[in-house]
């Protein structure tokens, strides 16, 4: 089978409240925040342009909603074609931390000074996932995109695999209905596109995703599709000093990955890493 080149857009959830607590949150199911609404809402009027094949998210709320509100800003100029179903997967999902879930970062930086494993971020507390444990579930993920994309099987491995396109969730609608004046004003400053953001897709025949998942996760696949020092026409300099940060809420990544096989995959083309500029827009 020839390769199949998929055009990634991985995102990071919008805030929620245990964000601005500086509570660890992994597993736990907690909803976005009404800044979280506003950031996810002013990065779909960014990328209202760009096209979508395949929509993918974490089960847990905080991502799902974000990966929707994303969505729901696309402008048509065919009025027949529709956005894609979100479609849920738990291997998405934020890294368990075990006990150390609902604990402050400071409480969380305690148990792990006091286990003495090493770094808080290697730390694995009681219950908790490993690093390589989190990486198995990337791997799973592409795996799970692969088959889907190119062959439509796997439908079952999904949250909400009967789940069907019949106009916005009940949810999102909520989450639009709450949006203030001012909160609409706010998203304003991010102006609809008249064009796509994204560069213009690798060629006629690649797949397009969004996907949207969590800090952990995001840090730990990028970990996995940049390994093996990427020449610096496919990583820049200043993108390999950003990977070791955790991204912000509604940062975006976009990036080219060339697929031989469900497991066997090539880094062509890192274009954008982190991405926040949807929130720093002040027209």
């Amino acid at each position: 089978m020839e390769p199949i080149v998929f055009d990634l857009t991985l995102v990071r959830h919008g805030r929620t409240d245990a964000n601005r607590q500086g509570i660890v949150q992994g597993h736990v199911d907690t909803p976005l925040d009404q800044l979280g609404i506003i950031q996810a809402t002013r990065l779909g009027r960014l990328l209202s342009k760009d096209r979508f094949d395949f929509a993918f998210s974490s089960d847990l709320k905080r991502a799902h909603l974000t990966c929707q509100l994303v969505l729901s800003q696309q402008v048509e100029d065919d009025q027949s074609k529709m956005s894609p179903v979100v479609r849920t997967l738990k291997c998405l999902r934020e890294r368990s931390y075990g006990v150390g879930e609902n604990l402050s970062f400071s409480q969380y930086y305690q148990l792990a000074a006091d286990a003495n494993q090493g770094t808080a971020y290697d730390f694995v507390p009681e219950g908790g996932e490993s690093l390589s444990q989190l990486q198995s579930r990337a791997k799973e993920f592409l795996e799970i995109m692969y088959n889907y994309a190119t062959t439509g099987s796997g439908d079952e491995l999904f949250e909400n695999c009967k789940e069907e396109s019949t106009g916005p969730s009940e949810k999102l609608t909520q989450a639009l209905d709450s949006l203030s004046d001012h909160d609409k004003m706010t998203i304003a400053h991010t102006v609809l596109k008249e064009t796509p953001f994204l560069p213009e897709k690798s060629s006629q025949q690649s797949i397009s995703c969004i996907i949207a998942s969590h800090g952990g996760f995001i840090r730990e696949f990028m970990k996995l599709v940049t390994c093996g020092n990427p020449s610096e026409d496919v990583v820049s300099p200043e993108f390999k000093k950003l990977l070791i940060n955790s991204p912000a809420n509604t940062s975006f990544t976009h990036f080219t990955l060339t697929m031989n096989s469900p497991t066997e995959f090539t880094l062509t083309k890192l274009h954008y890493l982190y991405n926040v500029s949807h929130l720093n827009a002040k027209e």
